[in-house]
């Protein structure tokens, strides 16, 4: 194997080396930003968090091509390498007049979108949707305490009747359906029969509790136990109480009572609730919202930097490279070499002159 053979291997083999190791650090630098972000912004969405690393690979990626050029113009000059001054001041005229304003647009358009976050999530429509929402479940528990109090009057009053599947029951029942209004009552043995119904309108099928239903023996083996049935548009509120025997031992039974919620005001409850977590999810996003208009900002910010530095040093080397060139071919026949050719490309009145 020849030399120029081992030295290209050596270069891929380096080139290599360098893309892992790149790409190592700008995997660690990504789980670093998650971590940090995944805390700062708590608990945010993965597409918030895609979009916000694909900002920050994109604003390292202009910061590492910036300063690499820099850098090389900086070596170039350190060393006088022919036409680097010029270069230099034509780069440092270009920054200078691209970033003042460009740093400008960035602060006021940072500063913009985040009053602007800010004003669609005001404090008082925050607190009038927390008002709101008080409201809602207010309303709600006022339902739920008006069923388990008719439920624990019904469980007490039955609690001395001999048995609970007689006419006396039955009355007793009765009187308390007229007395509370409530919209079912049942009776059930402490087996799951169903002892006395007595309802004030007719509900949509499978809305009472049957001796079939799944829930039955949660409401025999629970003291009391709460339930919120939805009924097409409305809502059943049930409360199911057990029976206790004479002076509180064992368990005769459950009376189980039903409220129904309107559909109207069943209907505005939970667009008050669905209103309420859309508007605390989309708060939750305050942060990850500011934060990536300002990386927006900033991207773009370094996007013109980039730019001005490439586009001067491109000019730069169209200008100065064929100067330099003239001036070593002027040298050249001061010396008298005639034959000395310029082999370059150039442009325009530079082109002329060539």
């Amino acid at each position: 194997m020849t030399r120029s053979n081992k030295n290209n291997i050596q270069k891929r083999k380096q080139r290599r080396q360098r893309i892992v190791a790149v790409s190592v650090l700008v995997l660690l630098i990504l789980i670093v930003f998650s971590l940090l972000e995944y805390h700062w912004l708590e608990n945010p969405s993965p597409v918030v968090l895609a979009l916000l690393n694909f900002n920050a690979i994109l604003l390292m990626l202009l910061v590492v091509l910036i300063f690499r050029n820099l850098i090389k113009l900086f070596v170039e000059h350190s060393q006088q390498h022919p036409g680097s001054r010029f270069r230099t001041k034509l780069v440092l005229a270009f920054i200078f007049l691209t970033l003042i304003p460009t740093l400008l647009l960035a602060f006021i358009g940072t500063n913009l979108m985040a009053n602007a976050i800010k004003n669609w999530f005001d404090p008082q429509v925050g607190q009038f949707v927390d008002d709101a929402m008080d409201i809602a479940r207010l309303s709600h528990k006022q339902f739920e305490h008006q069923t388990t109090s008719i439920a624990e009057i019904s469980s007490h009053t039955l609690q001395n009747t001999r048995n609970l599947d007689s006419d006396e029951a039955k009355g007793q029942l009765r009187d308390l359906f007229y007395r509370y209004s409530p919209d079912v009552i049942q009776l059930f043995s402490s087996d799951g029969k169903e002892l006395f119904r007595i309802s004030g309108e007719v509900f949509p099928t499978g809305i009472f509790l049957n001796e079939s239903s799944a829930a039955l023996p949660v409401y025999l083996q629970n003291e009391i136990f709460v339930e919120v049935v939805p009924a097409g548009t409305s809502e059943i509120i049930r409360v199911g109480k057990q029976i206790p025997g004479h002076n509180s031992l064992g368990n005769r039974g459950v009376v189980v009572v039903s409220l129904k919620i309107s559909g109207p005001l069943s209907s505005r409850i939970r667009s008050i609730q669905n209103n309420y977590e859309a508007y605390r999810q989309q708060k939750q996003l305050i942060r990850p919202t500011q934060g990536l208009y300002v990386s927006i900002f900033l991207l773009i910010a370094l996007t013109i930097l980039f730019a001005a530095v490439w586009v001067s040093l491109y000019f730069a080397r169209q200008i100065s490279e064929p100067i330099l060139h003239l001036s070593n071919a002027t040298r050249e026949l001061a010396k008298g070499n005639y034959d000395y050719r310029l082999d370059i490309q150039a442009l325009d009145e530079l082109g002329d002159l060539v």
